[in-house]
């Protein structure tokens, strides 16, 4: 007979072993004693956790009134460690438990300290005490607050305007130029600890799709500004104004500087032809004296002996309103004259 008919013929007959057997007769007794044991427990437990005990908790704190509103609190403690005394109740409560109220610390009991490097709002643990035992359950007596003293550092924030800078990148229509950007306000009152402020440049917009500029049209942009930041204003006013553009061109002298004393210079050409876009609007407005054309001596670039002397030209003055200027010749030939 193979191994798994013993089996079969075994599970059929049943399993009998003298232990099993005094188990099953014995069944009743053991339920009753598992009975009484776990009764006995359950009685000890509860007059173990009736006595009162002395234990150390991280309770919640939260800080209210704070000094003023020119300043802010580093670092404040999320939790307080208590020294309670208590029946076993209560403590297994709090040891267990996650959600409990947490205790309000008044900021205007804290003594502002200067008198070392850093600016601190201290107070003895012991001037707390009153207080927290009020919002601790009537059954907890709060005996220590831990550590002895708690100190806070004290940091002084200051306000100052800064500019309001685009956060995006836009697209004007094609043949179009930009002729400005109207921000309102362009600056707004900021608010933080010194030591960020200083580094602060700008306030950015926050990016917002515009399908297609409209230009003249008043734009709301929310700012992005960081959370340890505040400010009273919390959006800006923008406009686009670009209108349509055309290319056009002057003849302009060019005048030449730093010559060695005693000295004349010929050009070749004397002129350059200056090509530029404008807006429409400001094509009358361009005249040839509000362009200036030099060239410097002094930067001369010194031919070889196969070569002829060159300056390069450079654009020293042209109207704001003119755009994308292009030179022609951007270099010219000299020759050098002294006088008797």
């Amino acid at each position: 007979m193979s191994f798994k008919n013993h089996i079969h013929v075994w599970l059929q007959k049943g399993f009998h072993h003298p232990l099993v057997e005094r188990i099953k007769d014995n069944r009743q007794r053991i339920v009753t004693f598992l009975v009484f044991l776990l009764l006995s427990a359950s009685f000890w437990f509860l007059s173990v956790l009736n006595e009162r005990y002395t234990t150390e908790i991280l309770y919640p704190v939260r800080f209210v009134n704070f000094p003023q509103e020119n300043a802010q609190i580093a670092n404040l403690p999320e939790y307080l460690e208590l020294r309670i005394e208590s029946h076993g109740f209560k403590l297994l409560g709090y040891h267990t438990t996650t959600s409990v109220n947490p205790i309000m610390v008044d900021l205007n009991l804290f003594t502002l300290d200067s008198s070392g490097r850093d600016v601190l709002l201290s107070i003895a643990s012991s001037r707390l005490l009153p207080g927290v035992s009020q919002q601790l359950s009537d059954e907890v007596n709060l005996l220590a607050i831990n550590p002895d003293s708690i100190h806070l550092q004290y940091l002084p924030s200051v306000q100052r305007k800064v500019p309001i800078q685009l956060g995006f990148d836009y697209e004007i229509p094609r043949q179009h130029l930009l002729k400005g950007i109207t921000i309102e306000p362009d600056s707004i009152p900021v608010r933080g600890l010194s030591n960020r402020m200083d580094t602060l440049r700008a306030i950015f917009t926050k990016n917002k799709k515009i399908r297609k500029l409209t230009s003249g049209e008043v734009y709301r942009f929310e700012l992005s500004l960081p959370s340890e930041l505040s400010s009273p204003v919390e959006e800006v006013s923008v406009s686009f104004n670009f209108e349509e553009f055309t290319q056009s061109s002057l003849a302009l002298p060019i005048s030449v500087k730093n010559l060695p004393e005693g000295f004349s210079i010929s050009l070749f050409p004397e002129e350059v032809t200056l090509s530029y876009l404008v807006a429409l609007s400001d094509f009358d407005k361009v005249q040839a004296y509000q362009f200036r054309v030099e060239a410097d001596y002094s930067l001369r670039d010194d031919a070889e002996w196969n070569e002829k002397p060159r300056l390069k030209l450079f654009l020293a003055k042209q109207p704001s309103f003119i755009h994308s200027t292009q030179m022609s010749p951007q270099w010219v030939d000299y020759i050098l004259e002294k006088h008797d």
